[in-house]
Protein backbone atom coordinates (compact mmCIF):
# COMPACT_ATOMS: atom_id res chain seq x y z
CA UNK A 1 0.00 0.00 0.00
CA UNK A 2 1.20 3.60 -0.67
CA UNK A 3 0.24 5.88 2.60
CA UNK A 4 -0.87 9.53 2.03
CA UNK A 5 -0.17 12.65 3.74
CA UNK A 6 -3.65 11.71 6.19
CA UNK A 7 -2.57 7.84 7.36
CA UNK A 8 -0.23 7.65 10.02
CA UNK A 9 0.65 3.94 9.85
CA UNK A 10 -1.25 0.66 8.49
CA UNK A 11 -1.05 -3.53 8.54
CA UNK A 12 -1.49 -6.33 6.70
CA UNK A 13 -3.35 -9.21 7.90
CA UNK A 14 -2.32 -7.72 11.46
CA UNK A 15 1.05 -7.29 10.72
CA UNK A 16 2.48 -4.17 10.15
CA UNK A 17 4.62 -5.11 6.82
CA UNK A 18 5.57 -2.24 4.14
CA UNK A 19 4.22 -5.39 1.50
CA UNK A 20 3.21 -9.08 1.34
CA UNK A 21 2.82 -11.65 -1.17
CA UNK A 22 -0.39 -13.08 -1.63
CA UNK A 23 -0.50 -16.28 -3.72
CA UNK A 24 -3.75 -18.11 -4.64
CA UNK A 25 -3.79 -21.53 -5.47
CA UNK A 26 -4.50 -22.31 -8.88
CA UNK A 27 -7.93 -21.74 -9.96
CA UNK A 28 -8.51 -20.39 -6.45
CA UNK A 29 -8.71 -17.21 -4.20
CA UNK A 30 -6.95 -15.59 -1.41
CA UNK A 31 -7.88 -12.61 0.57
CA UNK A 32 -6.01 -9.90 2.73
CA UNK A 33 -6.80 -6.73 4.86
CA UNK A 34 -5.59 -3.43 4.90
CA UNK A 35 -6.11 -1.66 7.93
CA UNK A 36 -4.93 2.16 7.50
CA UNK A 37 -5.06 4.59 11.00
CA UNK A 38 -5.27 8.28 10.54
CA UNK A 39 -3.18 10.91 11.68
CA UNK A 40 -5.41 11.51 14.92
CA UNK A 41 -4.53 7.90 15.68
CA UNK A 42 -8.49 6.85 16.07
CA UNK A 43 -10.04 6.81 12.82
CA UNK A 44 -9.45 3.76 11.20
CA UNK A 45 -10.46 1.99 7.29
CA UNK A 46 -10.17 -1.37 5.89
CA UNK A 47 -9.27 -2.37 2.73
CA UNK A 48 -10.38 -6.10 1.28
CA UNK A 49 -8.45 -7.34 -1.21
CA UNK A 50 -9.31 -10.63 -2.57
CA UNK A 51 -6.39 -12.20 -5.22
CA UNK A 52 -8.10 -15.12 -7.80
CA UNK A 53 -5.81 -17.00 -10.15
CA UNK A 54 -7.03 -18.00 -13.22
CA UNK A 55 -8.23 -21.76 -13.82
CA UNK A 56 -5.58 -23.84 -15.87
CA UNK A 57 -8.66 -25.71 -17.31
CA UNK A 58 -12.45 -25.23 -17.02
CA UNK A 59 -13.55 -28.55 -18.28
CA UNK A 60 -12.87 -31.51 -18.71
CA UNK A 61 -14.77 -33.26 -22.27
CA UNK A 62 -15.55 -36.89 -22.80
CA UNK A 63 -16.14 -38.69 -26.48
CA UNK A 64 -18.39 -41.56 -24.52
CA UNK A 65 -19.44 -41.90 -20.24
CA UNK A 66 -20.05 -39.07 -18.10
CA UNK A 67 -17.61 -37.21 -15.27
CA UNK A 68 -18.85 -37.98 -11.58
CA UNK A 69 -19.00 -35.42 -10.20
CA UNK A 70 -19.34 -32.97 -12.54
CA UNK A 71 -16.08 -30.61 -13.06
CA UNK A 72 -14.80 -28.52 -10.08
CA UNK A 73 -11.10 -26.54 -11.24
CA UNK A 74 -10.54 -26.92 -6.83
CA UNK A 75 -11.69 -30.93 -7.14
CA UNK A 76 -8.80 -33.30 -8.41
CA UNK A 77 -10.34 -36.61 -8.80
CA UNK A 78 -13.44 -37.91 -11.06
CA UNK A 79 -14.93 -40.99 -12.03
CA UNK A 80 -16.27 -41.97 -15.37
CA UNK A 81 -18.10 -45.31 -16.61
CA UNK A 82 -18.06 -47.04 -19.64
CA UNK A 83 -20.90 -49.37 -21.10
CA UNK A 84 -19.54 -52.87 -21.80
CA UNK A 85 -19.15 -52.09 -25.42
CA UNK A 86 -17.27 -49.36 -25.61
CA UNK A 87 -13.64 -49.45 -25.49
CA UNK A 88 -11.99 -46.22 -25.27
CA UNK A 89 -12.77 -42.79 -24.73
CA UNK A 90 -11.58 -39.62 -25.83
CA UNK A 91 -10.54 -37.23 -23.05
CA UNK A 92 -10.03 -33.15 -24.09
CA UNK A 93 -9.76 -30.79 -21.43
CA UNK A 94 -10.71 -27.00 -21.77
CA UNK A 95 -7.75 -25.13 -20.91
CA UNK A 96 -7.49 -21.08 -20.54
CA UNK A 97 -5.29 -19.01 -22.49
CA UNK A 98 -2.07 -19.06 -21.49
CA UNK A 99 -2.09 -22.32 -19.88
CA UNK A 100 -0.73 -25.91 -21.24
CA UNK A 101 -1.50 -29.30 -19.80
CA UNK A 102 -0.70 -32.87 -20.86
CA UNK A 103 -2.05 -36.13 -20.51
CA UNK A 104 -0.24 -39.04 -19.26
CA UNK A 105 2.72 -37.50 -20.49
CA UNK A 106 1.51 -36.81 -23.80
CA UNK A 107 2.43 -33.85 -25.84
CA UNK A 108 1.24 -30.84 -24.55
CA UNK A 109 -2.35 -29.91 -25.23
CA UNK A 110 -3.38 -32.80 -26.93
CA UNK A 111 -6.27 -34.67 -26.06
CA UNK A 112 -5.61 -38.96 -25.34
CA UNK A 113 -7.78 -41.89 -26.03
CA UNK A 114 -7.99 -43.70 -23.17
CA UNK A 115 -8.32 -47.47 -24.26
CA UNK A 116 -9.96 -50.24 -21.04
CA UNK A 117 -10.28 -53.69 -21.24
CA UNK A 118 -13.69 -55.38 -20.14
CA UNK A 119 -14.30 -55.10 -16.74
CA UNK A 120 -11.15 -52.88 -15.71
CA UNK A 121 -9.68 -49.39 -14.99
CA UNK A 122 -7.24 -47.04 -16.76
CA UNK A 123 -5.83 -43.95 -15.21
CA UNK A 124 -5.45 -40.49 -17.15
CA UNK A 125 -3.62 -38.08 -15.51
CA UNK A 126 -4.18 -34.37 -16.64
CA UNK A 127 -1.19 -32.18 -15.59
CA UNK A 128 -2.32 -28.69 -15.91
CA UNK A 129 0.57 -26.08 -15.53
CA UNK A 130 0.59 -22.29 -15.14
CA UNK A 131 3.23 -19.43 -14.21
CA UNK A 132 4.97 -21.26 -10.81
CA UNK A 133 3.52 -24.79 -10.84
CA UNK A 134 1.00 -27.00 -11.80
CA UNK A 135 -2.11 -28.78 -10.87
CA UNK A 136 -2.88 -32.50 -11.06
CA UNK A 137 -6.38 -33.87 -11.91
CA UNK A 138 -6.82 -37.48 -12.40
CA UNK A 139 -9.62 -39.65 -14.22
CA UNK A 140 -10.00 -43.05 -13.23
CA UNK A 141 -12.22 -45.07 -16.20
CA UNK A 142 -13.71 -47.63 -15.89
CA UNK A 143 -15.38 -49.93 -18.08
CA UNK A 144 -18.01 -52.49 -17.11
CA UNK A 145 -18.25 -56.07 -18.35
CA UNK A 146 -19.50 -57.99 -21.39
CA UNK A 147 -22.62 -59.44 -20.22
CA UNK A 148 -25.43 -57.06 -18.88
CA UNK A 149 -27.47 -60.04 -17.05
CA UNK A 150 -27.41 -63.46 -16.51
CA UNK A 151 -31.23 -64.96 -15.89
CA UNK A 152 -31.21 -67.77 -13.71
CA UNK A 153 -35.00 -70.33 -14.00
CA UNK A 154 -35.93 -73.43 -12.43
CA UNK A 155 -38.55 -76.08 -13.88
CA UNK A 156 -41.22 -74.20 -12.23
CA UNK A 157 -40.70 -71.06 -14.10
CA UNK A 158 -39.75 -69.49 -10.92
CA UNK A 159 -36.38 -67.18 -10.40
CA UNK A 160 -33.13 -68.03 -8.93
CA UNK A 161 -31.99 -66.10 -6.69
CA UNK A 162 -28.93 -64.49 -8.40
CA UNK A 163 -27.65 -60.72 -8.23
CA UNK A 164 -26.36 -59.77 -11.21
CA UNK A 165 -23.51 -56.98 -10.92
CA UNK A 166 -21.59 -55.87 -14.11
CA UNK A 167 -18.16 -56.07 -12.27
CA UNK A 168 -18.56 -59.79 -11.19
CA UNK A 169 -17.75 -62.97 -13.10
CA UNK A 170 -18.64 -65.79 -10.99
CA UNK A 171 -21.73 -66.41 -9.19
CA UNK A 172 -23.36 -69.10 -6.78
CA UNK A 173 -27.10 -70.18 -6.70
CA UNK A 174 -28.64 -72.60 -4.20
CA UNK A 175 -31.69 -74.42 -5.30
CA UNK A 176 -34.29 -76.63 -3.04
CA UNK A 177 -33.96 -80.35 -4.02
CA UNK A 178 -36.93 -80.29 -5.11
CA UNK A 179 -35.48 -78.33 -8.43
CA UNK A 180 -34.66 -80.83 -11.29
CA UNK A 181 -33.82 -78.10 -13.50
CA UNK A 182 -32.24 -74.74 -13.85
CA UNK A 183 -32.11 -72.41 -17.02
CA UNK A 184 -28.90 -70.04 -17.44
CA UNK A 185 -29.62 -67.43 -20.55
CA UNK A 186 -27.12 -64.97 -20.72
CA UNK A 187 -27.49 -61.47 -21.89
CA UNK A 188 -24.50 -59.76 -24.16
CA UNK A 189 -23.91 -56.20 -24.69
CA UNK A 190 -24.73 -54.97 -28.36
CA UNK A 191 -22.49 -56.66 -30.86
CA UNK A 192 -21.11 -59.52 -28.78
CA UNK A 193 -21.65 -63.27 -28.81
CA UNK A 194 -21.60 -66.05 -26.14
CA UNK A 195 -21.21 -69.95 -25.65
CA UNK A 196 -22.93 -71.68 -23.03
CA UNK A 197 -20.48 -74.57 -21.98
CA UNK A 198 -18.80 -74.22 -25.75
CA UNK A 199 -22.12 -74.66 -27.55
CA UNK A 200 -23.53 -71.43 -29.23
CA UNK A 201 -26.61 -71.72 -27.53
CA UNK A 202 -29.14 -68.66 -26.37
CA UNK A 203 -29.80 -70.92 -22.91
CA UNK A 204 -28.69 -73.83 -21.46
CA UNK A 205 -30.48 -76.64 -18.76
CA UNK A 206 -28.99 -77.72 -16.02
CA UNK A 207 -30.09 -80.50 -13.70
CA UNK A 208 -27.72 -81.12 -11.16
CA UNK A 209 -28.12 -84.34 -8.57
CA UNK A 210 -29.75 -83.92 -5.32
CA UNK A 211 -26.86 -82.91 -3.26
CA UNK A 212 -24.40 -82.32 -6.03
CA UNK A 213 -23.21 -79.04 -8.48
CA UNK A 214 -23.22 -77.81 -11.91
CA UNK A 215 -21.42 -75.31 -13.70
CA UNK A 216 -22.21 -72.94 -16.70
CA UNK A 217 -19.44 -71.59 -18.20
CA UNK A 218 -20.13 -68.61 -20.43
CA UNK A 219 -17.62 -67.26 -22.69
CA UNK A 220 -18.33 -63.56 -24.39
CA UNK A 221 -16.41 -62.16 -27.45
CA UNK A 222 -16.59 -58.58 -28.81
CA UNK A 223 -14.05 -57.61 -31.23
CA UNK A 224 -11.38 -60.06 -30.10
CA UNK A 225 -12.07 -59.38 -26.52
CA UNK A 226 -13.49 -62.28 -24.37
CA UNK A 227 -14.70 -62.33 -20.99
CA UNK A 228 -15.61 -65.55 -19.18
CA UNK A 229 -18.78 -66.16 -16.13
CA UNK A 230 -19.30 -69.14 -14.39
CA UNK A 231 -22.66 -69.72 -12.70
CA UNK A 232 -22.08 -72.61 -9.57
CA UNK A 233 -25.65 -74.26 -9.57
CA UNK A 234 -25.86 -76.54 -6.03
CA UNK A 235 -28.81 -78.26 -5.61
CA UNK A 236 -29.59 -79.18 -1.57
CA UNK A 237 -29.78 -82.54 -0.01
CA UNK A 238 -32.99 -84.64 0.62
CA UNK A 239 -33.74 -86.33 4.07
CA UNK A 240 -32.84 -89.40 3.88
CA UNK A 241 -36.26 -90.53 5.26
CA UNK A 242 -39.79 -89.74 6.19
CA UNK A 243 -41.30 -91.58 8.79
CA UNK A 244 -45.40 -91.30 9.23
CA UNK A 245 -46.27 -91.40 12.99
CA UNK A 246 -49.80 -93.27 11.58
CA UNK A 247 -50.03 -95.24 8.20
CA UNK A 248 -47.42 -95.52 5.50
CA UNK A 249 -45.95 -93.15 2.75
CA UNK A 250 -47.15 -94.08 -0.39
CA UNK A 251 -45.31 -94.88 -2.83
CA UNK A 252 -42.12 -95.74 -0.24
CA UNK A 253 -39.73 -93.07 0.02
CA UNK A 254 -36.92 -92.12 -2.15
CA UNK A 255 -34.87 -89.40 -1.96
CA UNK A 256 -35.43 -88.49 -5.83
CA UNK A 257 -39.49 -88.57 -4.63
CA UNK A 258 -41.14 -85.22 -3.25
CA UNK A 259 -44.84 -86.04 -3.57
CA UNK A 260 -46.19 -88.48 -1.38
CA UNK A 261 -49.69 -89.81 -0.04
CA UNK A 262 -50.58 -90.96 3.43
CA UNK A 263 -53.74 -92.83 4.17
CA UNK A 264 -55.27 -92.64 7.61
CA UNK A 265 -58.29 -95.43 8.77
CA UNK A 266 -61.01 -93.79 10.64
CA UNK A 267 -59.74 -95.50 13.52
CA UNK A 268 -56.63 -93.46 13.21
CA UNK A 269 -58.21 -90.32 13.54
Amino acid sequence: PVKTSSCKSFTIDGKAVASKVITPPAGGSATCKIVATAVNGRTKATYTIKVVSNRPITGIGLSSGKLSPSFSPTRLTYDVTLAGETPSVRITPTRTTGFNYTINGGAANTPATITVAPNATETATIVASYPGGSITYTVNVHRNGLLTDIDARDDKAQGVPLTFITTQTSYDVDVAADVDKVTITPAAVSGATYSIDGEQVASKEYSPAIGGSATAIILVSLNGEQMTYTVNIHRAEAPENIVAISGALNPVFRNDVFDYEIHLSHASG
